[in-house]
């Protein structure tokens, strides 16, 4: 057998060594610390998932506690409204309101059922739209416009158009016209 020199025996066993160290580094260690990489990844994850539905269950303990006075201050919205039928009842108090104030009344009505209100295709929840066109004073006009605002419920009025008469009158009576919105409680 032929003996192997020390020269040749140093560089195998190096060569030995650096092989086994290669492979432990690509078989264990650099497995390991992608493993580990992805486990911290995945516990930071599952960390901010877990704040979140902390945060989600304490807001939810609040509007639990807080219901009653959400469905008290709710209510509030719902004598703001008038129930589907009772337009009658609504145009029968304007009416009066006007005779009161000496105020000649045009007053129409239409029914709105979740109709696209704007550009967007918003729907707006069933409405009456009340159309009024009255002749009358300035002050009645006035006093009429503040029994309005009197009312059990209320009537959304987006602008209000006054224009003179065409008749001349000691009076000086003035034209009122706008839409009022009430929304309908089912």
């Amino acid at each position: 057998m032929a003996r192997i020199s020390l020269k040749h025996k140093i560089t195998l066993v190096t060569t030995t060594i650096l092989i086994v160290i290669t492979s432990i580094i690509f078989l264990i260690i650099i497995p390991s610390i992608k493993y580990i990489t992805r486990m911290k990844q995945n516990i930071e994850n599952t960390e901010a998932e877990l704040e979140e539905n902390f945060t989600k269950i304490q807001l939810l303990k609040k509007s639990i506690r807080e219901l009653d006075t959400i469905k008290e201050k709710t209510q509030n919205f719902y004598f703001a409204t008038v129930a589907k039928g009772d337009e009658l009842i609504v145009i029968t108090e304007l009416e009066r309101i006007a005779e009161k104030y000496d105020i000649s009344q045009d007053l129409n009505v239409s029914y709105s059922d979740d109709a696209p209100q704007n550009k967007e295709n918003k729907k707006d929840n069933p409405h009456y739209i009340f159309t009024f066109h009255n002749q009358g004073s300035f002050q009645n006009q006035l006093e009429f416009l503040r029994e309005l605002d009197k009312l059990p419920y209320y009537i959304i009025i987006d602008k209000l158009q006054l224009t003179k008469t065409n008749v001349r009158d000691e009076n000086k009576l003035i034209n009122l016209s706008f839409n009022g919105k009430v929304y309908i409680h089912q």
